[in-house]
């Protein structure tokens, strides 16, 4: 791979798609400093603290819609592309769904903490999402109470976001259920630890004995062998690919424990590995429909022309209709975020393809490229003189579309995009062959990649 390939390799994975411009900054760093770059986001300032306020508009409350495209905006418009990512990373690893939290609000708040925490400690995100008021509602554990206790947030914290099944017995269950009586949540206060609730009994947890409270858990959790192969393994498949080399996992782990359970340590040793740039990894994955869709949003520059509009005093309704649009094109896909179909999140890879998933992809790249709606100033910024030439042909054409929206077609499938614009468009104007290329572009099988 040529430098170029393997930075857009890189923001294909860890960022949210591979614009030609975000292509051509990073590429000035060099791949090693582009992953600095992408890890240390901190330093770059971003704020949205208005944001939701304008989405929610005179509702006197918010509602899932505004919380979706709150995230949906930060999605398209950030500068900070890995850390949105690792949101989506753990909203999925600690799955939560609005359909179990009476307030949007709360879904906001743990998006958040996601969002804080991202990089950081695997033990610092564990302790805040064990408090946190919607997972206190959504795994019941705001019931758990000393002599009733209610095991559901201790089984999945075992089987879903630490160890994984089989290497727990069914008493660690009931053990680590008893060490979190008591961590509740009072109303519009969050939060809260009842020692009346709590059962400060002796309890044997993972062969250890003590007087364990849900912080102790955490500890013992956070330092076992299989959470480190668990976690690592997780993240690894997040970005690179299925099925991972033994030795590769081993390695990650060996930096888990080294780092103190740092995160952010696991994610740069991955992007800077053999097997992250190896013909394995590369445009193996299936694009899930967040990808399809912001990816390809923000390498028409949506994003961009979405923050000139936040500088309007009302939120202009075009970008409004574009947030909705890119949320129930998600939806149609089967991916509604703060939604997950369960405690176990969504199936990946090839589970995003199937024959109706499919025509919602189609019926996307369709209303894209349609000027008569929402891809009006699409089309217009495709066709325009500025972004190609007044006197290319076609393939010239169908190159530069493919360059912006970093499209890797092959040779017949480029020669059977070029015979469909020849045969059914082949006297119309530049912006219908831009449209009807827009629209197969998006369709082909390459592009369901990353």
């Amino acid at each position: 791979m040529t430098e170029r390939e393997r930075i857009a390799h890189l923001l294909r994975r860890a960022g949210l798609g591979a614009s030609k411009g975000e292509v051509d900054y990073y590429l000035r760093l060099g791949y090693r400093g582009a992953v600095e770059a992408l890890l240390d986001y901190e330093k770059i300032p971003e704020d949205y603290t208005d944001l939701l306020r304008r989405l929610q508009g005179d509702s006197p409350q918010v509602r899932p819609p505004h919380a979706k495209m709150w995230w949906i905006f930060r999605l398209l418009t950030t500068r900070r592309p890995l850390q949105e990512r690792m949101v989506l990373f753990w909203h999925n690893h600690f799955a939560t769904s609005a359909s179990k939290v009476p307030r949007a609000e709360l879904m906001i708040l743990q998006n958040e903490t996601f969002r804080r925490l991202a990089l950081g400690s695997f033990r610092d995100m564990l302790l805040a999402v064990s408090r946190d008021p919607a997972m206190l509602l959504w795994l019941d554990n705001h019931l758990n109470r000393k002599g009733k206790p209610n095991e559901n947030y201790a089984r999945e914290l075992l089987e879903l976001f630490t160890m994984g099944i089989g290497n727990y017995t069914e008493q660690d269950v009931k053990e680590a259920a008893r060490a979190f009586t008591g961590w509740t949540l009072r109303p519009r206060a969050g939060f809260q630890f009842v020692p009346a609730q709590h059962d400060d009994g002796e309890k044997v947890f993972l062969g250890q004995r003590g007087n364990f409270d849900g912080t102790d858990i955490i500890d013992i959790l956070v330092k076992h062998p299989k959470t480190a192969e668990y976690i690592c393994t997780k993240l690894f498949r997040f970005f690179a690919y299925d099925n991972p080399e033994p030795a590769v996992i081993r390695a990650l782990t060996r930096t888990y424990f080294d780092s103190g359970y740092h995160i952010g340590a696991v994610v740069k040793q991955i992007l800077l590995s053999e097997a992250f740039l190896s013909s394995r990894a590369v445009r193996s994955m299936v694009k899930c429909p967040m990808d399809f869709v912001v990816g390809t949003l923000r390498c028409l520059g949506v994003g961009q022309w979405l923050l000139t509009a936040l500088q309007a005093e009302t939120l202009p309704q075009p970008a409004l209709a574009i947030l909705r649009f890119a949320d129930q094109s998600m939806q149609r896909m089967e991916m509604s975020l703060f939604y997950p179909p369960s405690v176990k999140g969504w199936d990946w890879g090839t589970a995003w393809i199937n024959s109706a998933t499919m025509t919602e992809r189609i019926r996307f790249a369709d209303t894209l490229a349609d000027p008569r709606t929402l891809g009006r100033g699409i089309v217009a910024l495709l066709s325009n003189p500025s972004f190609v030439p007044a006197d290319v042909d076609n393939e010239q054409l169908l190159n530069r579309l493919c360059e912006v929206l970093d499209a890797s077609l092959s040779t017949q499938t480029q020669q059977n995009v070029l015979k469909i614009v020849r045969t059914t468009a082949g006297s119309a104007d530049r912006s219908t062959k831009m449209s009807l290329m827009l629209r197969l572009v998006c369709a082909s099988a390459e592009y369901q990649f990353m």
